[in-house]
């Protein structure tokens, strides 16, 4: 089990969070302006020796990534629904496999759309990569609707 990972994030979860939020504040402001939606990723992994800022050299140009911390990272995939910011990291963690394809990666997605605040948003995507943790759901994206079912 990631037991030190899982205590890492429930330890800094209010640090990480609010990281974030100031770090999408451009993207909030153009989904409220002007309707841009977005889909946050946020990553884990146990692994120190990875550098977790390698991976925004993966991104598109109008997306942004936020090293959170040595284990934790998040993805912003600027102009993209539900299923659009799923595919965006499914590319990504296809992409992290391809260099390390033994570590163990843990991935939860959320749109902008699915949440009625950006707080709310990023509170659900550090629920689901908790729950991934607890339950070893390594290498997969999942969404507060793959819990669901």
């Amino acid at each position: 089990m990631h037991t030190d990972l899982l205590l890492e994030i429930k330890e800094n979860k209010e640090l990480f969070e609010k990281i974030i939020l100031e770090s999408i504040e451009e993207n909030i402001y153009q989904y409220e302006r002007y309707g841009v939606k977005f889909s946050l990723a946020l990553g884990a992994i146990n692994n120190a020796e990875i550098k977790m800022d390698s991976f925004g050299a993966m991104l598109r140009k109008t997306d942004k990534f936020i090293v959170v911390s040595k284990h934790v990272a998040c993805a912003v995939y600027s102009f993209s629904d539900t299923k659009q910011g799923l595919k965006a990291a499914s590319n990504l963690l296809n992409q992290f496999e391809n260099y390390y394809f033994s570590e163990e990666i843990f991935l939860s997605v959320i749109n902008v759309d699915d949440c009625s605040s950006s707080d709310k948003q990023i509170k659900k995507l550090f629920n689901v990569v908790e729950f991934a943790i607890s339950q070893g759901m390594n290498n997969i994206p999942l969404d507060e609707i793959s819990l669901e079912s």
